[in-house]
């Protein structure tokens, strides 16, 4: 019974988190309800460099998985903060080929680069400006 008003009495937190989508002009005229739409092409973070995926439909944010973008195939491998930079590498997979990418979110600058490594060709991913979107404090948030 006391382990259980105790549990009960301990609620976890969610982390502090920030959120960018990255794109052109057009896109970063979009208001943040449509940009969290486009939940595959959100940068979320917490403080310590961990990566979130959200999902519209359920309002969850939940630690990152595997996601596919325009084909492309995302797994990650790793990421983190240094100064103002967040990093985030992934293991790649396009038309049944294997590969690397590396994406770097500058949050103050508020822009990303990265490079695609696929059978030994490197493209680089060109610079786009981002946009900070407001998280609402209405979501679920899963462990």
């Amino acid at each position: 019974m006391v382990s259980i008003s105790l549990l009960s009495s301990c609620s976890l937190s969610k982390p502090k988190l920030q959120a960018f989508s990255c794109g052109d002009y057009y896109q970063l005229l979009k208001s943040n309800e449509e940009l969290l739409r486009q939940e595959e092409e959100l940068f979320i973070f917490d403080k310590k460099g961990k990566s979130y995926q959200y999902d519209y439909s359920s309002n969850t944010i939940y630690p990152y998985k595997l996601k596919t973008i325009s084909g492309v195939e995302f797994k990650l491998k790793k990421s983190f903060i240094e100064g103002t930079k967040f990093y985030v590498d992934y293991n790649v997979t396009v038309n049944n080929m294997d590969g690397t990418a590396e994406m770097i979110l500058d949050f103050d600058k508020k822009d990303v680069t990265g490079e695609l490594k696929i059978a030994g060709i490197v493209q680089p991913i060109p610079r786009s400006n981002c946009k900070e979107i407001d998280l609402t404090d209405d979501y679920s948030f899963e462990y």
